[in-house]
């Protein structure tokens, strides 16, 4: 007896505070005109909500999906009826969704101040392999920035291992700037899911199609 009026005691103390926590939480898109207007064109069975520092826009219902590697995926090759049927059939559940992480307004000084930053961070890096005197070196991975450079003796690996490190240093300097601002928050993109990409197929196709026009209103309708 003295358990469950316990529970009852914590459930009447806490069940004003959720509301209120949820109340505030649709205030932040209430009263943002960007997001109130977004919210309000968002396809059909779309909604979006908070949840901590995120902004959540999520299809309600779930898709499915498998994991491919889309390219040369027999998949690819199946009629869209026979490919849904064997997507239903096998895959897994998931959600479509798009996450954004919100914060106050950056002020257009704050967005020079960071770029200036990060562009002098830019030209460091750039002159690393001289600096570490390895840009003479062969290197895997083509041009791309995650290639690795190939030791030909010991002095060369001890000039890897340190141009490798400040690299490293540098990078955890950059500062993230904002994808989009609204009238009252700047927002940085989190993560998409469950959308068609290279390495996974959905049913239905039309959730794909919808994530990606959600993605053209924020970009249509949010500043930079």
């Amino acid at each position: 007896m003295k358990t469950s009026c316990n529970i009852y005691i914590l459930f009447v103390f806490f069940l004003p505070l959720l509301g209120y926590s949820q109340e505030k939480n649709n205030d932040i898109i209430k009263n943002d005109n960007t997001l109130s207007q977004i919210e309000s064109v968002l396809p059909k069975g779309w909604f979006m909500y908070i949840n901590n520092d995120n902004i959540i826009i999520e299809k309600k219902d779930s898709i499915k999906a498998v994991k491919v590697f889309r390219f040369n995926s027999p998949l690819i090759k199946m009629e869209k009826a026979e490919r849904d049927a064997y997507i239903r059939k096998e895959g897994y559940f998931c959600k479509s969704r798009i996450i954004y992480r919100y914060e106050p307004i950056w002020d257009v000084n704050r967005i020079i101040e960071a770029k200036s930053s990060n562009d002098a961070i830019y030209a460091q890096y750039k002159n690393l392999p001289e600096k570490h005197k390895i840009s003479d070196l062969k290197k895997t991975g083509g041009r791309n920035t995650n290639a690795t450079y190939q030791p030909r003796n010991e002095v060369d690996k001890k000039n890897i291992k340190a141009y490798e490190e400040e690299k490293l240093l540098l990078e955890k300097k950059i500062i993230k700037l904002p994808n989009f601002s609204t009238n009252t928050y700047s927002l940085f993109f989190i993560s998409r899911e469950g959308y068609d990409d290279d390495n996974h197929i959905i049913s239905p196709e039309s959730a794909s199609i919808e994530l990606f026009t959600i993605e053209n209103l924020f970009r249509e309708l949010c500043g930079k």
